[in-house]
């Protein structure tokens, strides 16, 4: 091989190897940050203070609602975030994590039907079929009624997009 060939494919190597390398290096703050949908919830987490705490160690399993699920919320606009007092926000942020990840058991429907959140709130979890449209179903989960939409891995846990926001006692 040609020393120019050699370095080519040590270059492409490299460049591989560090966008696997930055991509595992994305916190779930950083996940949620990087979702064009999950802007509000990336400001309440901002402003809520739990920004350095939700980069550490984890793993938590995030369960963020998107834009359009706070359509209807109180915190849908930014005045009202802004408002809103940082014990508040931190109820709200914490009652959608918990301290480990559910990606196995929220695809296989395996593992516990319910788990304590941070804010201490318990949540539960469902397995259903979910309608694909021309007739198709497939596996779903919900979290207290809320449909999971996707999963987003992180480096220290992983960040489920909800559509809607949960209220948890």
């Amino acid at each position: 091989m040609s020393l120019s060939r050699a370095v080519a494919v040590a270059t492409i190597a490299a460049a591989g190897w560090l966008a696997a390398a930055s991509a595992q290096a994305q916190t779930v703050v950083d996940v949620i940050r990087q979702q064009n949908d999950l802007g509000i919830f990336a400001r309440i987490v901002e402003r809520s203070g739990l920004t350095e705490r939700l980069s550490g160690p984890g793993p938590f399993a995030v369960y963020a609602p998107t834009d359009n699920a706070f359509r209807q919320h109180p915190y849908a606009h930014r005045e009202a975030v802004d408002r809103a007092s940082q014990p508040e926000l931190q109820r709200l942020v914490l009652s959608h994590v918990a301290q480990h990840t559910r990606q196995e058991n929220l695809a296989s429907g395996s593992g516990p039907s319910s788990e304590q959140m941070l804010s201490g709130a318990t949540a539960r979890f469902e397995r259903q079929a979910v309608s694909q449209g021309e007739g198709g179903t497939s596996g779903g989960v919900t979290i207290n009624g809320l449909g999971v939409l996707d999963n987003k891995p992180a480096s220290n846990g992983i960040v489920h997009r909800l559509n809607g926001v949960l209220t948890l006692n």
